[in-house]
């Protein structure tokens, strides 16, 4: 005789994971520009910064990964050198999740243990070829006391023929 378990009514069907994004944000973005906003009339204007060289991926496997380097960093020659360029980089990679305007990452690989296991949410805009991610506002003008935020904006790379 088979008795059923009274137990398996109570515990709850698994939850699906979400469907593997295939959207327009999977792929390899290039840095391009960095600009900053203020809320009170919508200027924005460029950052006034070196744009470093930076990558950012998303795979469809929910991964991304990011490397921004430092525009002026010298070439390898000695060892000391070597602690230099390592300085003048960072990376990290973690899984994501998409909600609305924004991804949300946890890092499990940091080129800087005191990040590892971080979370980080980014709001983002995509227009065509174009990903433009934004800070939070924060009070950051020379005075102090004026909102403003960064523009990270970043173009599609294409496979080149």
């Amino acid at each position: 005789m088979v008795t059923s378990n009274p137990n398996a009514a109570l515990r709850a069907a698994p939850t699906p994971e979400p469907a593997l994004p295939t959207g327009e944000l999977v792929g390899v973005w290039e840095l391009r520009s960095i600009d900053l906003e203020v809320p009170d009339d919508g200027t924005r204007r460029p950052a006034h910064l070196s744009v470093p060289s930076a990558y950012l991926m998303f795979t469809p496997l929910r991964r991304l990964l990011s490397m921004p380097t430092r525009p002026s960093r010298a070439q390898w020659g000695a060892e000391r050198e070597g602690e230099t360029l390592f300085r003048a980089t960072f990376a990290y990679s973690g899984r994501y999740r998409l909600e609305e305007g924004r991804w949300v990452s946890r890092l499990d690989r940091t080129w800087n243990d005191a990040w590892t296991d971080a979370v980080q949410a980014h709001s983002y805009r995509l227009a065509a070829e174009r990903l433009t991610v934004s800070t939070p506002w924060l009070l950051g003008d020379k005075e102090g006391d004026r909102l403003q935020r960064m523009l990270f904006g970043f173009e599609k790379m294409r496979t080149r023929q």
